[in-house]
């Protein structure tokens, strides 16, 4: 692959569809999510300006994390609606809520390196 070649999205969505499965063969994972969706933009879309605006105005912007990218990869894991519906009542968050909370933020890291070393074999 090309430095510069178009990303498959579908490439990208098994792995991080094989990395969900085997985290969730995990006994001690409880967390259960929907099927991932992910999203590729270039770095220096003018919307990413809009984050300073909706977020923060001292929101990091792609090239302010890594100067010289090109492109962004976002991928976003949803629960399932038990996880979304134990979480209405209450000051709180629920256990569940903080359990998946937990699980979400390890699998997000394995995601995370396993696209990295993906990306890196492919060129990039």
């Amino acid at each position: 692959m090309e430095r510069g070649e178009v990303i498959n999205t579908h490439a990208l969505l098994k792995v991080i569809n094989a990395q969900v499965d085997e985290f969730c063969g995990s006994a001690e994972v409880e967390t259960r999510w929907r099927d991932p969706l992910i999203g590729i933009a270039a770095a220096d879309d003018p919307l990413f300006e809009k984050l300073k605006e909706v977020v923060s105005p001292e929101h990091l912007l792609p090239g302010d994390l890594l100067p010289g990218a090109r492109s962004v990869i976002v991928f976003y894991l949803p629960f399932v609606e038990g996880v979304i519906a134990s979480n209405v009542a209450g000051p709180m968050a629920s256990s569940q809520w903080a359990r998946a909370y937990i699980e979400t933020n390890q699998l997000i890291k394995r995601i995370s390196n396993r696209l990295a070393e993906y990306l890196l074999n492919a060129g990039y």
